[in-house]
């Protein structure tokens, strides 16, 4: 059987119609799948983790305060998010889109259009992350290989779901394609500009979100592998001019877009404690502010299929959970035959593209904390190696089999459609998922149908108590304006005594929705059951899949087991006169 190579067009020829016009298809099908339900949970504002702390920094940022106190995420991300939501509030003021130009002011009277305009950032950065792959992918593979790249990444379930979220997971994978592709130039014809675009690009990626600063081993690479083939010279213990430049360029650009995380007392502790907590191994055992700050909270137990094969626990459930059902079965069992591909691969692409997702993979699998997020940055290097791969396949059935030579022709045109192809069936269970993801997505969430029934049958001023919320609300319906959000009353109180009218209670195979039955039960007459909202009423027998650690109340499998997003909602009239809270 010929070797499988990837194709290496010297000089690429002028793109036609036709392939503007595939890739044009290819980015309205990734459109669709990243803005599509692009409202999803809303206008409950905490239906995804860390978007509403997120805005809030925004809306300090509009107000003119620049130094947050809040190291969860680089202070670059969030000016990014407030200099494009100025942007366009501006404009959908200027065009009567939106009754204000002030961004503290749609913040405070309707949030959920400022979620949108930001979640769009998200999906713009989706949508371009595959042009950016198809394109480096057609200069450096051929057409054929671009076809694949590009729609085994528009068509990709776990980069389109993490496309629709005010998280920097989206842009993070855009940027550490860029390193890929300027890395690649480094290697091939090394120069301290390419050096220092390649240590900017790097930069961007740890502003994006902090471990992005893991692309610098593939910057390293290309240094180092340029260095080597005499085209630059080395500093000191050898070390490549190069590799200098890019690190500075890097450093520079961080410095420059968040510097008070380096400088402020508590985004520093808060950016500490963060890293403790994702990543012991490589920073310490969390420090004694963080144990006390989660001292009563017992977090969701890792699965145990997982966590039994001890330190490499997390790298079987990136390849079991996040891959397997992230990208799909087919996918999931090619990376490894693609990596070897890659690092066989003559081509700088492929091999640094081999680099980023192994790095990548390693320094995620080191931490105990399992996300299937966590996996999309590396996608877009992922979609390299497999389309090459792919290409390169159709290449090699060609020169092997005068039949399927005769049908492919000697031309690349009928050999991309034929790659094309055989990437659509590969990623057929992946775009299965999107879809069904995006179905769900569209309808009305659980806590929002709650959230309107309230609006509409409490009497202003009702006082509402919610429970079943552990430590974050991520799972609790929203009390509307005009109503008033209770506390539990004290031991042996009673509801009606505590001027309580109405119990929300909502309960969920996620942790953050866990319901006491006893405390229900003992209310016992206090309490008229007056509606329920539960996610799975006319769905079929399958079982959804969720993430036991991320507060995402859709499943990343199983679908058709729910019929909508949220958790199982009950909401309780207080009868007065009975009924003592006896927990």
């Amino acid at each position: 059987m010929p070797r499988v190579r990837a194709p290496r067009p010297s000089s690429p020829a002028a793109p036609t119609a036709l392939d503007w016009g595939g890739l044009a298809v290819l980015l309205l099908a990734a459109t669709a799948l990243r803005v599509f339900a692009l409202d999803l949970g809303l206008p409950h504002l905490r239906a995804r983790p860390d978007e509403f702390p997120i805005l809030e920094r925004t809306v300090e940022a509009a107000q003119g305060r620049f130094d947050f106190d809040w190291g969860v995420y680089p202070p670059a991300y969030l000016y990014l998010h407030w200099l494009w939501g100025e942007l366009w509030v501006h404009v959908g003021a200027a065009f009567g889109l939106l009754p204000t130009s002030d961004y503290v002011a749609l913040w405070r009277d309707d949030a959920p259009r400022l979620y949108l305009i930001q979640r769009a950032l998200s999906a713009l950065c989706g949508v371009a992350t595959v042009a950016l792959a198809g394109i480096a992918a057609w200069r450096r593979l051929g057409r054929a290989a671009a076809a694949s790249v590009a729609a085994w990444l528009a068509l990709c379930f776990l980069h389109a779901r993490d496309s629709h979220a005010i998280k920097p997971d989206a842009l993070l994978a855009l940027v550490a394609l860029a390193v890929v592709v300027l890395s690649a130039r480094l290697a091939r014809a090394p120069s301290l500009g390419r050096a220092a675009w390649a240590g900017l690009a790097v930069g961007a990626a740890a502003a994006a979100k902090y471990n992005g600063v893991v692309t610098a081993a593939v910057v390293a690479v290309a240094a180092w592998a340029g260095a080597r083939r005499g085209g630059a010279r080395g500093v000191g213990l050898a070390l490549p001019r190069t590799l200098l430049v890019a690190g500075l360029a890097s450093a520079a650009f961080f410095v420059a877009t968040s510097p008070f995380v380096l400088f402020n007392e508590s985004s520093l502790r808060m950016l500490d404690d963060t890293l403790r907590a994702v990543f012991p191994q490589l920073f310490g055992a969390p420090t004694a502010s963080l144990v006390d700050r989660f001292a009563n909270v017992v977090g969701p137990d890792p699965p145990a299929w997982a966590t039994r094969l001890g330190p490499f626990g997390t790298a079987w459930y990136h390849v079991a959970f996040s891959l397997w059902y992230g990208i799909g079965a087919v996918p999931t069992l090619l990376a490894a035959p693609a990596l070897a591909f890659g690092f066989a691969s003559r081509e700088w692409l492929l091999r640094l593209a081999a680099v980023m997702v192994v790095s990548w993979f390693a320094v995620v699998a080191a931490s105990p904390v399992m996300l299937a997020r966590y996996m999309t940055p590396l996608l877009p290097a992922l979609a390299l190696l497999e389309g090459a791969l792919v290409a390169g396949a159709v290449d090699a059935a060609a020169r092997r089999s005068a039949a399927v030579r005769g049908a492919l022709g000697e031309g690349t045109g009928r050999r991309a459609l034929a790659a094309l192809a055989l990437t659509v069936v590969a990623m057929a269970g992946s775009l299965r998922s999107a879809v069904a993801h995006e179905r769900l997505a569209s309808r009305v969430d659980t806590r929002v149908a709650a959230q309107q029934w309230l609006a509409a049958n409490a009497a202003p001023g009702s006082r509402v108590l919610v429970v079943g919320t552990v430590f974050f609300p991520w799972g609790a319906p929203q009390v509307p304006k005009g109503l008033v959000q209770a506390a539990l009353p004290a031991r042996g109180a009673g509801l009606a005594r505590a001027g309580i009218d109405f119990v929300v209670a909502h309960d969920h195979e996620l942790f953050w929705s866990t319901v006491d039955p006893g405390w229900l039960a003992a209310q016992g007459r206090a309490l008229e059951l007056v509606a329920e909202f539960d996610p799975r009423a006319g769905a079929s027998d399958a079982t959804p899949v969720f993430e036991v650690n991320d507060a995402y109340y859709l499943p990343i499998a199983g679908f058709s087991g729910v019929a909508t997003g949220g958790p199982h909602v009950w909401i309780y009239r207080v009868r007065r006169g009975g009924g003592l809270e006896r927990k």
